[in-house]
């Protein structure tokens, strides 16, 4: 199995691709307790607990530098418009993709030093439907 760095990884919000330093994904789903009478083991003497999955969200958090170019045109006008859920795709190398789907941004925070040292922001993201892992 071949190891992989993140260096050609990229992030598309929209349909462009935004310069970034990373992102990061995690699944939440929500499995319910459906445990009764016949998950008993008399063995054990316990009952043992039974789920099912029903629903799933993932949360993304996205990190990069402020680009003008993008970062303001592409995202905080989208953000601060009312806009309906984006198209997003997650790749790993430009032929690789993670995943696709669309999603909506529930934060962005900006991180402006007065050094010279270059402006950064943070954004998370909610799935909003269907996420499809893969092509």
């Amino acid at each position: 199995m071949a190891r992989m760095v993140g260096k050609a990884s990229t992030w598309s919000w929209n349909g462009t691709v935004v310069p970034i330093t990373s992102w990061k994904i995690k699944g939440n789903r929500e499995c319910p307790d459906i445990s009764d009478s016949s998950n008993y083991d008399a063995t054990t003497d316990l009952l043992w607990k039974a789920q099912i999955a029903a629903s799933m969200q993932l949360e993304g958090t996205i990190e990069g530098y402020f680009d003008d170019a993008t970062t303001d045109s592409v995202i905080l006008s989208l953000l601060f418009s009312g806009a309906a859920a984006q198209a997003v795709i997650f790749k790993l190398k430009s032929a690789l993709t993670f995943g696709h789907g669309n999603f909506d941004m529930t934060d962005f925070d900006v991180d402006a030093e007065v050094v010279d040292e270059p402006v950064k922001f943070t954004c998370t993201i909610k799935s909003n439907g269907v996420f499809t892992h893969g092509a």
